[in-house]
């Protein structure tokens, strides 16, 4: 067998294999960056919308809190409301009667939440996210105080004089649930909700005059 030389050392046709090559090994870190920027993009959009569930069941405690305390000035209860372009639905309109629930009770309530609330609403839709719904569960129970005195000397008079301290108090338990807007579950946003519990004590006598 002979060989031609003048063909052992040529090297033409090798800047195309090493362009060809290269052009390789830039799609493959296009697609794995393409590929990071994708689930990047999808955490960012997750952690958004479970933070707005979130930040929506801790601002539905303030008005959950203030629904309360009306309900005690309006014991015959008062109607529904709009605040602040926000519609507020108040089912049961006798909070302060509500008892104190069990954990099955809690757990049948948050379970059904468009139909065992106490009270519905959503805040206004923004511009970039739909309005999640909010729920709001209430339940409670009387408790008498402990008590204490303070007696002081009355002087010249020879006598004590005490003041007393304790009274009555309702305790509550007041759930904030807050579920992602259907509109977004279509778009695979699956299971972003926060149920928040706050702990309320209404001191009986502190009542204000009803507003309605």
């Amino acid at each position: 067998m002979r060989i031609d030389m003048k063909y052992v050392h040529d090297d033409r046709g090798f800047v195309l294999v090493l362009a060809l090559m290269i052009m390789v090994a830039l799609t493959f870190v296009g697609l794995m960056a393409t590929n990071n920027m994708v689930i990047e993009k999808t955490i960012a959009i997750n952690d958004r919308t479970h933070k707005k569930t979130f930040y929506d069941a801790e601002g539905a405690m303030s008005l959950g809190s203030e629904l309360l305390e009306q309900s005690f000035s309006c014991l015959a209860g008062f109607p529904n409301a709009t605040l602040g372009g926000t519609i507020v639905n108040v089912k049961d309109l006798t909070l302060w009667d509500n008892p104190l629930m069990d954990s099955d009770t809690i757990k049948a309530k948050i379970n059904d939440p468009v139909n065992q609330n106490d009270v519905s609403f959503s805040f206004p839709a923004e511009r970039l996210l739909p309005s999640n719904s909010n729920f709001l569960y209430y339940g409670g129970e009387t408790n008498v105080l402990p008590g204490g005195a303070l007696e002081m000397a009355a002087g010249y008079e020879g006598k004590g004089k005490s003041a007393a301290q304790g009274g009555v108090a309702k305790l509550y338990d007041i759930y904030s649930q807050s579920t992602l807007h259907p509109s977004l579950k279509t778009k695979g946003y699956e299971g972003a909700e926060s149920i928040i519990l706050l702990g309320w004590r209404h001191l009986v006598g502190t009542e204000g005059s009803c507003p309605y």
